[in-house]
């Protein structure tokens, strides 16, 4: 547990507790090293008492440190996904991979999770540093109504591009109802399309 926490504290994802567990990652290192160079026990109560470390005290406190980080840890995520509910379909490492997304260079951090996020998406592409279009499972591409602007903090972006997915399905639901195309099923994705059949169904019964 230690080891997975490392790498979330020391990245400054939690600014407020880096210090203090630098200072006591630093404490455990040293603790552990000292284990390594003398692994059989005897002579590990020697160095305790030449040294007059107590070990026991040293481990009890790295237990409840690592507590104490993990729960600050839960915390933290779980502040994420109240803000961005969709948040709660995946676990904490992945949702860290996610809010570790700091500009475009790193987006193809986000695309593996897509299909936990999003039904049936499973890529988000990209130009001039905006996300522009969403693509489906099947090779469909919509295009977003508004480009979404990749910024510094991940939930501000994730939460305007959830508005935009809605907004631009929407928008294409009312161009699909409103046509009389011929080419319809060339033009619109297949869930606009069963979509706007089920309206105009229930619409006809009614």
């Amino acid at each position: 547990r230690w080891v997975v926490l490392v790498p979330i504290y020391l990245k400054k994802s939690l600014p407020s507790e880096h210090d203090m567990f630098a200072k006591a990652d630093a404490q455990f290192r040293s603790l552990m090293k000292t284990i390594e160079e003398y692994p059989k026990v005897c002579r590990l109560i020697e160095v305790e008492s030449s040294s007059q470390a107590d070990l026991a005290k040293v481990l009890g406190a790295s237990a409840v440190n690592l507590e104490r980080y993990q729960q600050a840890l839960n915390e933290f995520l779980e502040g994420k996904r109240l803000i961005i509910p969709r948040f709660y379909f995946v676990g904490n490492n992945d949702l860290l991979e996610i809010l570790g997304i700091k500009n475009v260079e790193n987006m193809g951090s986000i695309q593996p999770h897509l299909k936990s996020l999003f039904q049936g998406i499973v890529r988000i592409n990209v130009f001039n540093g905006h996300i522009v279009s969403f693509q489906s499972s099947v090779g469909e591409v919509v295009q977003l109504s508004d480009p979404v602007h990749v910024t510094e903090r991940p939930e501000v972006w994730f939460a305007e591009l959830v508005q935009i997915h809605k907004n631009s399905l929407s928008e294409l639901l009312t161009k699909c109802m409103n046509s009389n195309s011929s080419d319809k099923l060339d033009t619109f994705p297949s869930q606009i399309l069963d979509l706007s059949e089920a309206i105009a169904f229930s619409s006809i019964v009614e």
